[in-house]
């Protein structure tokens, strides 16, 4: 069997809630399908299908990566970043130290936070958790990526230079090529990062589906879900209404009764 050349290290399967649909057999299957040796798994800020993704690779003599993609909050200044604070960062298991660090992260992500916000970890909970573990920048999406995006080179190189200093040789600066203009515009400075600090490059594509007829099965599932939710509301909210309604005649009426 010919080898390929590249295997996918970013593979989000159905633990990504409402993001991916891919399944650990059907990733196994592809892999043998198109000669990958390994693949990767990095669901949303969750290893909850690490297991089942290790048995079906070594079913078949794949090398399973596990991973996770966690939400980060970099402490970015949030005038120059109103919309969302939380960055992506790739965390790829490299030895069974990496994966106990990885699975303290991940618990600091769910159990560290307010209620009213989403899993993330801050940044200062990496310190003294990083050995074992490869980290990618997270692309255009990842805390380097955004800072280039909003014209700010020196607080990516910045961010840049501390993942570097945490991770040392196993910070992986991320190229994606989606065909998204954001990926296009900020390939340059990616480039003239890893360069001018001789970090190291790795080419990703995040998979969430197996064929495109599968993401736009999933696509049209989740409008036909989230319209049937709308109704549901309306129709709960036209149901309170009249509650209401006849609740304040009730009210009126009995008053009336007592007056005669």
């Amino acid at each position: 069997m010919t080898i390929a050349p590249f295997v996918h290290l970013r593979n989000h399967t159905a633990y990504s809630v409402a993001e991916g649909a891919l399944t650990s057999d059907k990733i196994r299957d592809l892999c043998r399908k198109y000669g990958m040796p390994a693949a990767g798994i990095t669901d949303t800020n969750n290893i909850f299908g690490g297991a089942e993704f290790s048995t079906h690779l070594e079913e078949v003599g794949v090398q399973p990566i596990l991973g996770t993609q966690l939400d980060v909050d970099f402490n970015l200044p949030t005038t120059s970043f109103p919309k969302n604070r939380y960055s992506q960062l790739i965390f790829l298991v490299k030895n069974d130290v990496g994966y106990h660090n990885l699975i303290k992260l991940i618990s600091y992500a769910h159990l560290r936070k307010k209620d009213e916000e989403l899993p993330h970890i801050n940044v200062d909970m990496l310190e003294g958790k990083t050995d074992g573990l490869i980290v990618l920048s997270g692309g255009v999406k990842g805390v380097i990526g955004k800072c280039l995006l909003a014209n700010n080179y020196a607080l990516a190189e910045e961010k840049c230079l501390l993942l570097q200093k945490l991770f040392g040789d196993r910070f992986y600066i991320e190229l994606q090529r989606h065909g998204l203009p954001d990926e296009k515009n900020t390939e340059k400075d990616f480039l003239k990062l890893a360069y001018d600090h001789n970090i190291p490059l790795v080419a990703t594509n995040e998979c969430f589906f197996a064929t495109r007829h599968m993401m736009y099965c999933f696509v049209l599932q989740m409008e036909d879900l989230l319209m049937k939710k709308t109704e549901e509301r309306k129709q709960k909210s036209i149901i309170l209404k009249h509650q209401k309604k006849w609740s304040n005649f009730s009210l009126i009426f009995q008053k009336l009764l007592k007056i005669q």
